[in-house]
């Protein structure tokens, strides 16, 4: 395994993790697997927990109709072997994510039913790990079900606590970051600024992790180029780079990163990763 296998959000782990659960193998294998990643890839890369994540993708995506009913049928299970094979909470809820991941798209294709409030089934878990992940990952559906608009999928934010409605703000805006074609940064950063307060910032730092998340290679020069935007007040380009320096860890070999480091402003080299 190499850093290349970061490439395209870590979709690499998505297929493995989903063809080596549909086989049948055991599920300690996928988990042994995950740890041996780490291994392989070293450095700060996100190898175990975007596997993780992959293993959420592959307990859930089985193709199985039956379990396509209501939201616990897919779930339940994928969830609690997601508890049972992680060794911690962090990797729990990255795998959870994976989970679901898939329970949005089966929403966004129509084969699960949805509520009118699409974000109730996720109002309703009790674990912060298995409700943090689900917020955030509802956000594709949330884009979706608001015709690309940015601002009308906020609405669906606004009566959930901060802890949770943050970082599906984040995860929210991410996606937009993903598909911005434009060389300009200035509608986008408008768009932050005429959200609620409490958005304005993690929309900025969410649109930057889609920046990177949508390259394949050089995933620095797009999400640099943001950050440095003259339309960024002092203000918002300090939580940029803290965030864009955080993911750049996971996405870059280590040389290549620190390369990227040294040549920031000393202002923002404070929010490089040791």
């Amino acid at each position: 395994l190499s850093s290349q296998t970061s490439f395209c959000g870590f979709g690499f782990y998505h297929g493995f993790m989903e063809t080596l659960l549909l086989s049948g193998e055991d599920i300690k294998r996928a988990g042994q697997f995950c740890r041996w990643a780490k291994e392989q890839v070293g450095g700060t890369n996100d190898a175990e927990g975007a596997c993780f994540h992959g293993i959420g993708h592959g307990l859930s995506e089985n193709h199985d109709k039956k379990t396509w009913s209501n939201e616990s049928e897919l779930v339940v299970s994928p969830l609690q072997i997601c508890e049972a094979v992680s060794f911690d909470e962090y990797m729990t809820n990255r795998c959870a994510s994976g989970v679901f991941n898939v329970l949005a798209i089966n929403y966004r294709l129509g084969f699960m039913p949805l509520d009118k409030d699409p974000l109730l089934f996720c109002k309703k878990q009790t674990k912060p790990y298995f409700k943090k992940p689900c917020f955030e990952e509802m956000n594709t559906l949330l884009i979706y079900l608001s015709g690309n608009n940015m601002q009308e999928a906020t609405k669906y934010l606004e009566e959930i606590e901060d802890q949770y409605g943050l970082s599906a703000m984040r995860s929210l805006a991410g996606v937009v970051g993903m598909s911005h074609k434009d060389l300009s940064f200035s509608k986008q950063i408008d768009q932050c600024r005429k959200l609620a307060e409490r958005f304005h910032i993690p929309c900025i730092q969410g649109f930057v992790a889609g920046l990177i998340e949508a390259e394949t290679d050089s995933q620095e020069v797009r999400a640099l180029s943001f950050c440095e935007s003259p339309a960024l007040s002092e203000e918002e380009s300090k939580p940029c780079y803290e965030e864009a320096l955080r993911l750049l860890s996971l996405y870059l070999p280590d040389q290549k990163y620190r390369n990227v480091c040294n040549n920031l402003d000393l202002k923002y080299q404070q929010y490089c990763q040791t």
